[in-house]
């Protein structure tokens, strides 16, 4: 039962299969603010913090929970509706931006994203080289990226930038959508 509504919040199998020590619960990060983490178990939703043993291992910053992430949670005595994250159970993706500032550290966007969207419009915005960085980010998640090429309408080059996309994000899925007389067209491209 506690698996089944975990699935719809995307629970994998190879994390389901697995037994896990008595006394704590699966749950998956839903928020974060600082070092507070709201947590979706089977049962409701609750905040937790890192325990002690977890923070003291924890080297960089993607050693600690981030959105997306599967944990085990431990009840915390002292507060019922608090709970105390024991352990980060392994993500099948990790998405990563340079931090802001001087300092070159990585900054944790999301984990376990199967699925990212890159949008890009075909107008005056229209920019491969923007699109290639987002791709190699995308790639190096372990998601798999989908380029949507928006305003296919507003081109009068939409062959010629297809081809180009579609050349580009070699083993991405392309598609291109347009609003014309207030109806919203799509037309979908496997990349080769």
């Amino acid at each position: 039962m506690q698996n089944k509504q975990l699935k719809a919040w995307g629970l994998p199998t190879n994390l389901a299969d697995q037994t896990y020590p008595r006394g704590l619960i699966m749950g998956r990060v839903v928020g974060q603010n600082h070092t507070m983490y709201k947590v979706k178990t089977a049962a409701d939703e609750r905040q937790a913090a890192v325990s002690g043993r977890l923070a003291n291992l924890a080297i960089e910053a993607q050693d600690y929970p981030a959105v997306g992430d599967w944990v085990l949670l431990r009840e915390n005595t002292a507060s019922a509706d608090m709970a105390i994250i024991e352990r980060l159970l392994p993500r099948h993706s990790l998405f990563l931006r340079k931090t802001a500032g001087r300092k070159s550290t990585a900054q944790i966007v999301a984990t376990n994203v199967d699925t990212v969207f890159i949008c890009m419009a075909l107008d005056e915005n229209y920019n491969l080289n923007r699109l290639a960085r987002y791709l190699v980010v995308a790639w190096d998640s372990g998601a798999t990226p989908v380029v949507v090429l928006t305003k296919a309408d507003l081109t009068n080059q939409l062959t010629q930038r297809v081809t180009q996309v579609t050349q580009m994000a070699a083993g991405a899925q392309v598609v291109t959508c347009s609003v014309t007389n207030d109806t919203a067209q799509y037309s979908t491209i496997r990349a080769a």
